[in-house]
């Protein structure tokens, strides 16, 4: 886990959960997120996931008639692909991603909000629908179902140092998927609890976030995915967008904007989390708004 430090308060901290794009882990994202941070306050605590697949860089070292291949720093991702505009096929990442994020949030959660770029906001695009109708994916439906340990978290203490370790699967015994409940606002299944493999009580079903920003966010694109937006998904989702982004088509976000309870804030960059004070500020208050 990534964990940005925030000073004692009388309130209950905001609690954060911060999804990488591509090829970053969480002290990057967290990195990235240093002015956002300031603007948000001590009162806000922003807990940053290693995206659960690692791949390194092949690197020529050295003399290159030698040609030495080493290992550079591994690179984490959602799923083995780079960025595209569509997610369409390798259901088996995007499971074992499912599986990893129940873990972390059992065990380092609950969140309020989170807060996802790139392929991690088309990974969050995936994940808000499930929490609000846990009963359509196994690694939500379960309240003992077979998921990965979230050890592969990078703690990021104030010196800069940062200690990673692998995820490991997390044996459990099987269960019943809860049933569905009666309406999408049957608070009574979400009011169910239970004790989870890390000792922690109240962890199913996973509470949904209050609310969700996503920057340059695209998909799901999928028709696995069809029908998660059948009904409405109806947490507040605030959705970045450059009109001068390269990689993601500003009509590929609005597109995923329109799938959500959302509102849309441009910038005139690119694919990034916008650096001005003005979008700093936008974002706090969404934030503060639905999670004070």
């Amino acid at each position: 886990m990534s964990a940005a430090a925030s000073s004692s308060s009388s309130s209950p901290r905001i609690r954060v959960l911060c999804l990488p794009g591509f090829g970053n882990d969480g002290s990057q994202m967290l990195g990235k997120m240093r002015k956002l941070r300031k603007v948000w306050g001590d009162n806000v605590e922003c807990v940053a996931m290693n995206p659960p697949a690692v791949f390194g860089h092949p690197s020529v070292q050295g003399n290159a008639a030698a040609c030495a291949l080493t290992r550079e720093e591994d690179f984490y991702v959602w799923w083995p692909r780079s960025y595209t505009h569509t997610f369409q096929g390798d259901h088996e990442s995007l499971d074992f991603a499912l599986r990893a994020t129940r873990a972390f949030i059992e065990e380092h959660g609950p969140f309020d909000c989170c807060i996802g770029f790139s392929q991690g906001a088309n990974f969050l695009a995936h994940l808000l629908p499930l929490l609000e109708k846990p009963w359509l994916h196994e690694a939500f439906a379960s309240p003992t179902p077979s998921f990965l340990s979230p050890r592969s978290s990078i703690s990021a203490s104030s010196d800069g140092s940062s200690v990673s370790r692998p995820y490991s699967v997390a044996s459990s015994s099987a269960s019943t998927p809860f049933s569905p409940p009666q309406s999408p606002t049957d608070s009574d299944y979400f009011a169910r609890s239970r004790r989870s493999s890390f000792g922690e009580v109240d962890v199913f079903p996973v509470k949904p976030f209050k609310c969700a920003i996503l920057v340059g966010a695209y998909g799901p694109a999928d028709p696995i995915a069809d029908h998660w937006f059948d009904s409405p998904v109806r947490v507040p989702t605030l959705h970045l967008i450059g009109k001068n982004d390269a990689w993601i088509p500003p009509n590929y976000q609005v597109d995923t904007a329109a799938k959500f309870n959302s509102k849309t804030l441009w910038h005139i960059g690119g694919h990034f989390i916008p650096q001005s004070h003005e979008h700093h500020v936008a974002m706090r208050d969404f934030l503060f708004e639905h999670c004070k």
